[in-house]
């Protein structure tokens, strides 16, 4: 009876000791199929943009994973071509706890270097549970930068993101403190949340919410506007065949001031249902070719985006109108207070 006992405890001590492996094994496999889940949702926009995992070297306690991300057309716009991502995993009983960083992209790490101290104001944190949703965990610390023109104060932040393992629902919140310019320009804190789940790669259903207590901003010709408790709001709700689907926003101000000038407060809402899912999914395909061949120009630069998008899109009109003329179908309502 006494030796059954033993090779009991030994073999629960073994498998409870196996479980972090088994976890290592199941965070690999969630990974793989969340890489293809994503370029995936990127082939039907038509994006070169791509996620690879370059790198995945799992061991009994630990897994470091490198990733990469080529921007493709939009490297013009961000000035760079890629982005690499290091992550630190480590196997628990529970789950897997990992920290994320850009460290190896030169133009990151030179950042760093040229902020006070030497010290990285940015954390990125994830967890992979047994068992429900992935967390992930953004937070940036408060930090100075100074430019040419101003100091930029830019204030402390933290974004929760929570995804289940198919990419089929992903929920966000986070607060930023703001940024001031020399005491002057400042926007914030602002507060966000949003929940949604997929209907399709292109359409998402769900509602969110932004609000950002003060915005105050000056021109160089002096022109001035303000604003306070500024918040927005939006909902889109698809029926249970996926066929329509009801959209919702509003934006509001509680305070306006134009040139020292104090106006009343005001807002916009306004609806629109039974917006066809397919035409919309349509003339989203139509507004992605647009803009990804406007991004794949090499010669763009960052400076010149807007106003080469206003002219792209113009140029384009016609076929943004026979996009939108499948929207008008006879059952379409718009919305508006009274």
């Amino acid at each position: 009876m006494k030796k059954i006992v033993i090779v009991i405890a030994v073999l629960v001590a073994v498998g409870f000791a196996g479980v972090p492996v088994v976890n290592g094994i199941i965070m690999e496999k969630t990974l793989k199929s969340m890489v293809e889940n994503i370029n995936g949702m990127y082939d039907q926009t038509g994006s070169d943009l791509r996620i690879d995992m370059e790198e995945y070297n799992r061991g009994l306690a630990d897994t470091r994973v490198r990733w990469r991300i080529d921007l493709g057309g939009l490297s013009g716009v961000y000035g760079v071509p890629e982005i690499v991502l290091t992550e630190h995993a480590r196997h628990g009983y529970l789950g897997i706890s990992s920290e994320i960083s850009l460290r190896e992209n030169g133009w990151y790490a030179d950042w760093i270097e040229s902020l006070p101290g030497g010290r990285d104001p940015l954390k990125i944190t994830a967890r992979y549970a047994v068992a429900g949703p992935i967390e992930a965990e953004i937070a940036l610390d408060a930090l100075s930068v100074r430019t040419p023109e101003a100091v930029l104060n830019v204030g402390g932040g933290t974004i929760h993101v929570s995804l289940d393992r198919e990419l089929n629902a992903v929920s966000t919140q986070g607060r930023w403190e703001g940024i001031t310019e020399d005491g002057d320009n400042q926007m914030g804190p602002v507060d966000f949340e949003a929940v949604h789940t997929r209907v399709t790669d292109l359409v998402w259903q769900g509602e969110g919410a932004f609000s950002m207590e003060r915005f105050k901003g000056t021109e160089d010709d002096g022109t001035s506007m303000a604003l306070s408790g500024l918040s927005a709001a939006y909902d889109l709700a698809a029926d249970s065949d996926h066929r329509r689907m009801n959209m919702t926003a509003e934006i509001r101000a509680e305070g306006v001031e134009f040139n020292g000038r104090s106006l009343s407060g005001w807002a916009l809402e306004w609806g629109l249902d039974n917006v066809d899912i397919r035409a919309y999914e349509d003339l989203m395909k139509i507004y992605y070719r647009i803009l990804n061949a406007q991004m794949a120009d090499p010669a763009l630069t960052p400076d010149q985006a807007g106003e080469m998008m206003q002219k792209t899109m113009a140029r384009n009109a016609p076929m943004l109108i026979a996009g939108l003329e499948k929207l008008l179908k006879k059952d379409l309502t718009l919305r508006l207070p009274r």
